[in-house]
């Protein structure tokens, strides 16, 4: 079943913001994923915007959507679109025709920092080089829409925002710039290690092998949970991340344990390895610390987060442009 969020100030216009629940989507977009614009299986998205039209009551094809480029351009609808117009926003005057906008263009960088993750993990495991060099290619579309969305919400900065409105637009600008530093970690570090192994025709441990698909697995998890919390701001979703931060931890200090008994064990494998491993847990640790920030602006609102605990973490970066509330 749906999740369909209303706002009594938007009464008596229909609307709805739906969340991730009740969508046929999977792995990276697990959930309600409804941009025909990314690389979800299609007939998934099919299914999942026929959900949506459904819970709108309209057809399928009346359900528009557009391709946001960060612009100034809005369409005028009059009726189910052949394609979808490059624009930021719609209008209409057309009874029964529900305009379907991604409110966050951010998300959509963050799906393709997953696909990332993913493909350097393969690249690992399967030792392939040619899965690993396919993150350059998902990095510079990172690098690109990092850049739009920073570009489109610095612009705002002209009007006159109220306190609500800046903190969102500083949290899109921070939450993006974050993915944008997780993207040059899994491209530099984790595919280049990988590489490196592919080249020097190297072989992880089995035990060790094991230990790093489950922080690949972990990691995975969390930026799943970061999505769900940049998009709806839950505060018990927040804690959560943040909590993981101590299993990280763990993690880490566990595997790189086990590893080290390992050399100490004559293991050749391990030995010809520890470089590798040990930067192979290093870097997954620095991708979970970019993933937790999207949690601190939500818990030090209501008061669970001391500031002083944000500025205090030197692996959570800070964001490069801030908007100034207008005290409107």
């Amino acid at each position: 079943m749906l999740e369909i969020l209303t706002a009594e100030a938007l009464s008596p216009v229909r609307h709805g913001f739906f969340t991730r629940k009740g969508g046929a989507s999977s792995g990276i977009f697990r959930g309600l994923n409804c941009g025909p614009g990314s690389t979800d299986l299609s007939e998934v998205v099919a299914i999942n915007r026929a959900r949506v039209a459904a819970a709108m009551e309209v057809e399928p094809d009346h359900l528009v959507s557009i391709n946001q480029v960060h612009s100034a351009e809005v369409v005028h609808v009059t009726g189910p679109l052949p394609e979808r117009p490059r624009a930021d926003a719609m209008v209409t005057a057309t009874p029964g025709l529900a305009l379907a906008v991604a409110a966050r263009e951010t998300l959509r960088v963050g799906d393709i920092v997953g696909a990332m993750l993913e493909k350097s993990r393969l690249s690992l495991e399967n030792s392939d080089e040619a899965t690993g060099l396919e993150v350059t290619r998902l990095e510079q579309e990172v690098d690109a829409l990092t850049e739009a969305i920073k570009l489109y919400v610095s612009r705002l900065s002209r009007l006159e925002l109220d306190a609500a409105d800046v903190r969102r637009a500083n949290e899109i600008i921070s939450y993006a710039i974050n993915l944008e530093h997780m993207g040059d970690i899994i491209e530099t570090g984790l595919t280049e290690i990988a590489v490196k192994k592919i080249r020097k025709r190297l072989m992880l441990s089995p035990e060790g092998l094991v230990e790093i698909a489950e922080f690949y697995d972990r990691t995975a998890d969390n930026l799943r949970l970061a999505q769900a919390i940049f998009l709806g701001r839950d505060a018990d979703l927040a804690r959560q991340l943040v909590q993981s931060k101590i299993e990280i931890r763990k993690l880490e200090a566990h595997s790189a344990a086990q590893h080290l008994a390992r050399v100490r064990a004559g293991r050749s494998e391990a030995i010809e390895t520890s470089t590798i491993h040990l930067d192979l847990l290093r870097d997954l640790k620095r991708v979970n610390a970019h993933l937790t920030s999207v949690a601190h602006p939500i818990l030090h609102e209501i008061g669970v987060l001391q500031e002083s605990r944000v500025r205090a973490s030197q692996s959570e970066p800070k964001p490069a442009l801030g908007l100034r509330d207008s005290g409107n």
